[in-house]
């Protein structure tokens, strides 16, 4: 059993992709489930009354945003199951050729949000309790142009295993999931190029893009029972782009 329904979670991020596709996927599965959202106001608010999720708006890229949501949760909800991290920006940043007000506003939103939100709500959490953190292919092997990214996304292993071995004797589990490239409007752009789409999908084994709930579904069994012995880990969900011995 995958022992979720009647749980409560919070999703930062949940507007558009992979977020969207957790909440969908979450409620669809009985999970109390709250998401966060920033510009996309529409979209939040055509997601919530589709599923009967609840939007909490904040803005996580301002040094307060992640205070401002854990009050407006703690307000709402009594309780905390599952803590999903998917909130995130992808940007370039050519090493000795950029501005570090790049670099900030990347480590801001993608590590610094993520350790503080956690800060904030872990009390609220118990047994049973995980946290699952969105990381990248990018944090696993590099990105050429995207150091920053790499390194915001590779720091959540780091977190992974410290709060694994911290929050583990609490029955709080913790882990990553690392998607590689992924039909959303995250990667709109890149896939606008004429032929790139296809380009892209041939440098993976699987030769597909995937859609965002080919990476819900493996944060749904994160947080499920079937999981109830995973912490500490890195789960790559990338179609075989990267492959990760040992």
């Amino acid at each position: 059993m995958l022992n979720v329904e009647g749980k409560t979670a919070l999703v930062t991020g949940g507007s558009l992709g992979i977020g969207k596709a957790v909440v969908e996927i979450f409620t669809a599965h009985r999970i109390t489930t709250y998401f966060s959202y920033n510009r996309h106001q529409e979209e939040a608010g055509a997601l919530a009354r589709t599923t009967g999720a609840t939007a909490l708006a904040a803005d996580l890229s301002h040094p307060l945003g992640w205070k401002t949501l854990a009050e407006e949760f703690q307000a709402k909800s009594p309780r905390l199951d599952f803590l999903i991290h998917n909130a995130g920006i992808w940007t370039y940043f050519p090493i000795g050729a950029s501005d570090f007000s790049i670099w900030n506003e990347m480590m801001r939103l993608n590590l610094d949000v993520v350790g503080y939100l956690t800060n904030a709500l872990v009390p609220m959490m118990g047994r049973g309790g995980a946290i699952v953190m969105v990381g990248s292919t990018a944090g696993r092997r590099g990105e050429a142009v995207h150091s920053h990214y790499a390194a915001s996304k590779a720091a959540l292993a780091g977190l992974a295993k410290s709060w694994a071995a911290e929050l583990g004797p609490r029955g709080i589990r913790t882990n990553v999931v690392a998607p590689g490239w992924v039909d959303t409007p995250m990667s709109a752009e890149e896939f606008a190029k004429p032929g790139r789409k296809d380009q892209i999908a041939a440098t993976i084994p699987l030769r597909r893009i995937p859609p965002p709930e080919d990476i819900a579904y493996p944060i749904l069994f994160l947080v499920s029972d079937w999981a109830r012995h995973i912490t500490g880990t890195t789960l790559d969900v990338n179609g075989g782009a990267v492959l990760i011995g040992g």
